[in-house]
């Protein structure tokens, strides 16, 4: 991608919209696009992307900035009853939390989600609720009524091991 611009005005990013099967290399090691949802909110719009190579799989967050950059960002994924998160109350490796935005957003799942509990391929509307603490990012989203809370954990931008990246042209 040496060169290439990073976001062209009036047009979507190409990182917003890649589908299955897509190559896609994370910190050097090459990587294939197993799922990906594409969300459209009121005023942002993010993807996220199921990959596989390495030694496992990992969650890629895509979100466009208000200048038509990106952010990426590195994503581990539970159920937030595994994770033994309280919404009303969260604390996540000892850290308490603070809600930073809550929201309701559309979404279009498409690819193998197997093994992921709570998404499966199609169209709907996701609730989400994202916090933050010190060091420390966590997102809540819930893609069907009846599924179970997924729980997105990463890292603030910036700090060793997220490998945040903020693309502009």
């Amino acid at each position: 991608m040496a060169g290439a611009p990073l976001s062209v005005p009036g047009r979507e990013h190409a990182l917003l919209t890649l589908e299955p099967g897509a190559r896609l290399p994370v910190d050097g090691t090459p990587g294939t696009v197993r799922a990906a949802i594409q969300v459209r909110g009121a005023v942002q719009r993010w993807a996220e992307y199921l990959l596989e190579g390495g030694e496992r799989s990992l969650w890629l967050a895509v979100e466009q900035l208000p200048d038509g950059g990106v952010r990426l960002s590195r994503w581990s994924r539970t159920t937030a009853d595994a994770a033994g998160i309280d919404p009303s109350r969260p604390v996540l490796r000892g850290v308490r939390l603070a809600e930073t935005e809550r929201g309701r957003a559309d979404f279009e799942a498409t690819g193998a989600f197997d093994g992921v509990q709570g998404i499966t391929p199609g169209r709907g509307r996701l609730h989400y609720i994202d916090y933050a603490g010190p060091g420390v990012r966590a997102s809540l989203e819930r893609f069907a009524p009846d599924a179970p809370g997924l729980l997105g954990i990463g890292s603030e931008p910036g700090t060793p091991g997220d490998r945040t990246e903020e693309r502009h042209d």
